[in-house]
Formats: C-alpha cells, sequence, structure tokens
C-alpha cells in the first residue's frame, strides 16, 4: 500500500481527488489533502507519505519549491505534478 498526499488549491478539485478516485483499486490510499505547500509540510511531519500528487501553481509555497523543501527535509517521498496550464514548460528549474 502506498500512501499519497494530494496537494491542491481548489477545494472541489480537492474533494473529486477523495470522492471520485479508488484508491484502494490501485494499491493507494489518500491519506489527506493539502491546500498548498507549506499545509502539505506540516501534514507530510505528521503523516507517512509515500506519494505526493501536487499542483505546480499554488499560492504560498509553490509545487516545484514544495518539493526541493521535501528533499532537504531527506524525504524519500516521490512526486508527480498536475497543472490547468497549457505551457508550464517555464514552471521548472534547476
Amino acid at each position: 500500500m502506498f500512501y499519497v498526499m494530494v496537494v491542491v488549491d481548489d477545494r472541489m478539485l480537492g474533494e473529486w481527488f477523495q470522492s471520485h478516485v479508488k484508491w484502494n483499486d490501485y494499491g493507494f490510499e489518500l491519506v489527506c489533502v493539502a491546500k498548498d505547500g507549506i499545509d502539505a509540510l506540516q501534514k507530510l511531519n505528521q503523516h507517512e507519505i509515500d506519494l505526493i500528487i501536487s499542483e505546480i501553481n499554488m499560492p504560498k509555497m509553490n509545487g516545484i519549491e514544495l518539493l526541493n523543501t521535501v528533499k532537504e527535509y531527506g524525504k524519500d517521498t516521490m512526486v508527480v505534478y498536475l497543472t490547468k496550464k497549457e505551457d508550464f514548460s517555464g514552471s521548472f528549474h534547476s
């Protein structure tokens, strides 16, 4: 079982992930939904998380900043990004 956190600033999208995705059918458990990167870091300290599904563009702390902070903490958590933007080539920084 993989433990998942979804990070989206759109409340309705967060609710959709909770109610429409059949996580257990695929070997996942949705542990929590966070509203931004800062909320995600707080939840990451409270829960065992294997996978973060994160929106890229969010207020306070975006998905890229979240990934960098997770790496700094030494967490071995995988991150998958989603975005509503059609062109997100400028979102990634090395």
